[in-house]
């Protein structure tokens, strides 16, 4: 009877630390799965953030206000005299960026100037950009410049 008990004991003995094994593992593989899963889900927010401010960068291009234009037809470029004279300062701006701090363009080839499209608080953070081409109207030449846009 005795070693009935013995054997009952220590079959017991084993199922328990069958399961504690069992339950460490399990413990172990949920630390991986949401380590991984977390890092994806960061991986995913920065993809999309990426694309919402690209999004920014070509809502800028194709503002009207902007576009290079010749007798009603519109042209991929940006006139520069428009640019210079655009305030951005509107309502209807900080509506439609309201993430975006700065909005600018960085003429490259001869001036090396640089026009503020709009601004809204300090105006620092990370930059989003896309290569452009600027046309000078007085002086009937095309530029090459850089759009950037300055989010939070």
């Amino acid at each position: 009877m005795n070693k009935m008990r013995k054997k009952g004991q220590l079959e017991m003995s084993i199922t328990v630390l069958v399961l504690a094994m069992f339950f460490v593992l399990l413990f172990i593989g949920f630390i991986f799965y949401f380590r991984f899963s977390f890092e994806s889900y960061k991986e995913s927010e920065s993809k999309i953030l990426e694309d919402r401010y690209n999004v920014y960068l070509s809502h800028v291009i194709n503002l009207p206000e902007l576009k290079c234009s010749f007798m009603g037809v519109e042209k991929e470029c940006l006139d520069v005299s428009k640019i210079k004279s655009f305030s951005g300062s509107d309502s209807y701006y900080k509506r439609v960026f309201e993430n975006v701090r700065r909005i600018y363009v960085k003429e490259f080839v001869s001036r090396n100037e640089e026009y503020d499209l709009y601004r809204y608080g300090q105006g620092t953070g990370r930059v989003y950009s896309t290569p452009v081409s600027l046309y000078y109207p007085k002086e009937d030449r095309y530029g090459i410049g850089k759009l950037s846009v300055v989010v939070e």
